[in-house]
């Protein structure tokens, strides 16, 4: 969630970054940004129109994942959230107890 949400920022606000970042961080920022179709037009209807109608949609767009990567994600996101709070529930018992 921290690399999703600073890449956002930094492509928000890439005038602001690129005093700070060298060039290729930028670029990986976008690497990572890809969406889908669906998601550019849902998200972005306007940008997505112009971009459809100068035809350079499929520059833009990434590849669907597969089917396992979303799956994996989630379980290890669990695994770590509930890492974390059992590392929490021990500490504060330790510290308290």
């Amino acid at each position: 969630m921290l690399v999703i949400g600073f890449s956002g920022y930094a492509m928000w606000f890439a005038p602001f970054f690129a005093h700070f970042l060298p060039g290729w961080a930028l670029n990986a920022v976008l690497v990572i940004g890809v969406e889908s179709q669906d998601e550019f037009q849902h998200k972005r209807p306007l940008e997505f129109a112009r971009v459809l109608h100068d035809g350079k949609l499929e520059g833009r767009l990434g590849e669907k994942p597969q089917i396992w990567q979303p799956n994996f994600s989630r379980v290890i996101g669990f695994m770590a959230i509930a890492i974390g709070l059992i590392l929490l529930v021990l500490t504060l018992t330790a510290y308290f107890g």
